[in-house]
């Protein structure tokens, strides 16, 4: 083998791994939607007036529909105040590893208070209601619902007012378990590439839920 044979497999091989580097850039340095283990309390980055549009808080950005800062609260100095409003809603930011259990303590301005706990697994285009949900008969003393999913592929979770005012704190939203990390393959190889030519091999991603693979 002469010198710019040698020269041009280094190469080759440099590219191919460089490569590499890059394809796992795409899957594993891509910046998530949120957390995987979302914890919010509501402390920062509330509106101080009954608001609608999306909020950035300590565990990202969260979409309001009539909420406010509360001040009756289960821990910390602040709550989400949920105004007693047909159509007022919290909703969680983007899930990207679905979700496990989701945890909250929630209070009502009556003893007739009720939430509805929906989930999405298109980014909130359509909703289906939590097990156990809507929790009805919700009264002025703080108490905590927990919600068991175990679904990888919902990505949304949403609180909907059905009935007083609503004050919602401490949520916690955990990834699924039945999520799996994503991995790529790109074959086997070795790649025949002639200097100034394409080469054209298939790239494969899996996981659940499934990856985005980008180039």
């Amino acid at each position: 083998m002469n010198g710019n044979a040698i020269r041009f497999g280094a190469a080759a091989a440099w590219r191919t791994w460089g490569l590499g580097l890059g394809l796992a850039a795409a899957l594993w340095g891509a910046p998530r939607a949120a957390r995987a283990d979302l914890a919010e309390g509501f402390e920062t980055g509330m509106p101080t007036a009954y608001s609608t549009g999306n909020y950035t808080l300590g565990s990202g950005s969260w979409s309001f529909v009539n909420v406010i800062r509360g001040t009756t609260k289960y821990a910390g100095s602040y709550s989400c105040q949920i105004r007693s409003s047909t159509g007022a809603e919290a909703r969680s930011p983007a899930l990207t590893e679905g979700v496990g259990t989701i945890s909250f303590w929630v209070y009502s301005s009556t003893s007739t208070g009720g939430l509805q706990v929906n989930l999405s697994s298109d980014g909130g285009s359509t909703w289906t209601p939590a097990s156990g949900s809507p929790f009805t008969g919700l009264g002025t003393a703080w108490v905590q619902k927990q919600i068991v999913v175990d679904d990888p592929d919902v990505d949304k979770v949403q609180f909907y007012r059905t009935a007083a005012t609503i004050y919602l704190d401490e949520v916690s939203i955990s990834s699924s378990a039945a999520a799996t990390l994503p991995s790529f393959t790109s074959g086997t190889g070795p790649y025949n590439a002639t200097s100034g030519l394409a080469t054209a091999f298939t790239v494969t991603a899996s996981g659940s839920p499934t990856p985005t693979l980008a180039l």
